[in-house]
């Protein structure tokens, strides 16, 4: 009897993986006069691709009306009749604008407050509680008790949106 010698299935799997048994036709390359010719005629597809949309887009700004002048065609709309007016202002519109807070203490102020505690509302809208250690027309310092200790913060006047005192 003919037998064929046992191949373990790992052998198999391996060379299905590596494409040496393949289900279908195996698609090799030519030769490389084959495989240039083909490379050439890809990029002479590609040239005359981009000289045909560099064509189309001169002929299309050739077409169009330089700036200054007037539409070949009357019935394209100007951008003036296109855009919509604008509207009227009502009473509904004031809560679309931002308030700015013009209650609480001007910053100027803060220099009679050393010592005492107050609130800061920052641009931010990070709010500071703590007591004022010094002030002046550029900025504040302010002692902040924290669950770990004390902090001492340094604002700048721009930084300032509100100071109301405690």
């Amino acid at each position: 009897m003919n037998q064929l010698p046992a191949v373990p299935l790992a052998w198999l799997l391996a060379a299905a993986v590596l494409g040496v048994i393949a289900p279908g036709p195996i698609v090799r390359a030519g030769n490389l006069q084959e495989d240039e010719a083909r490379i050439e005629a890809l990029l002479r597809a590609e040239r005359n691709a981009q000289r045909t949309a560099e064509r189309n887009a001169r002929a299309a700004s050739a077409a169009a009306p330089a700036a200054g002048q007037e539409s070949l065609d009357p019935a394209t709309p100007v951008i003036a009749e296109v855009t919509a007016a604008v509207p009227e202002p009502s009473e509904n519109d004031a809560w679309l604008v931002p308030t700015i807070e013009q209650d609480g203490l001007p910053f100027a102020d803060l220099k009679h407050y050393i010592g005492h505690r107050v609130d800061i509302l920052t641009t931010g809208d990070r709010q500071h509680r703590g007591t004022v250690k010094s002030a002046d027309a550029r900025q504040v310092t302010l002692l902040v008790r924290r669950p770990g200790g004390n902090a001492t913060y340094t604002l700048r006047r721009e930084q300032v949106k509100r100071v109301d005192p405690r």
